[in-house]
């Protein structure tokens, strides 16, 4: 009998939607550039301030990851460096930014 696949948990599926919007949010604010971006930033900031902070570490470690396989597939870093400034949050008592260096 064949091996039945794994269901993603509701945590992991919203925790994927989550940080595939605040990566998305971080490379139009790299795309604006000054434009008007200050209240996507104010908002961004606002949202993750507001988060717990197991998912606020859960969420800065996906969202990196994900930016970090852009990168790698399209040699294209917009939204990285904006994350990297904006994800760390007061409340974050892990960081982890290995996957940047493998």
């Amino acid at each position: 009998m064949p091996q039945l696949k794994r269901v993603p948990t509701l945590g992991v599926l919203a925790n994927t939607l989550v940080s595939k919007s605040v990566a998305s949010a971080c490379s139009r604010i790299e795309e604006e550039d000054g434009q008007g971006c200050e209240t996507l930033v104010c908002d961004l900031n606002q949202i993750l301030t507001e988060l717990p902070t197991n998912l606020l570490e859960t969420i800065i470690l996906t969202t990196t990851s994900l930016l970090t396989k852009q990168v790698d597939r399209c040699r294209n870093s917009l939204g990285l460096p904006t994350a990297l400034q904006l994800l760390p949050q007061p409340a974050v008592t892990q960081l982890d930014f290995g996957q940047l260096f493998t």
